[in-house]
């Protein structure tokens, strides 16, 4: 488990995110990266993973008409893994790997 640095969109807010905003951007809320990851061998040779990450941000604008606009942007992203070990000494693990996995969005705005 790990908490990522930095959360880029809760640093840096870039004018016209998302062209819904003229001026006035503010973050309200921002939360992660925060990071998981499990692994089991059952044996020296195989090793399967899952790992998933979790961002989320709010941000808060003037739109175009002058009414404050509310942008909210949360992401989760989960890949799974199959590690194939073809060295494994005390000095030195080499594999290869294959993975599959995906990113989902959840967005709103106000």
């Amino acid at each position: 488990m790990g908490y990522g640095f930095p959360n880029w969109a809760g640093i840096v807010v870039s004018p016209g995110l998302g062209g819904n905003y003229d001026y006035g951007l503010s973050v309200n809320t921002s939360f992660g990266p925060i990071h998981g990851k499990l692994e089991y061998r059952p044996n020296d040779m195989l090793s399967i993973l899952i790992s998933a990450n979790y961002n989320y941000v709010s941000i808060s604008g003037y739109g175009y008409q002058g009414n404050t606009s509310i942008e909210n942007r949360g992401d989760l992203s989960i890949l799974g893994r199959l590690n194939f070990n073809f060295i494994n000494t005390e000095k030195e693990d080499s594999y290869f790997g294959v993975g599959m996995g995906g990113k989902f969005y959840k967005y709103y705005w106000a």
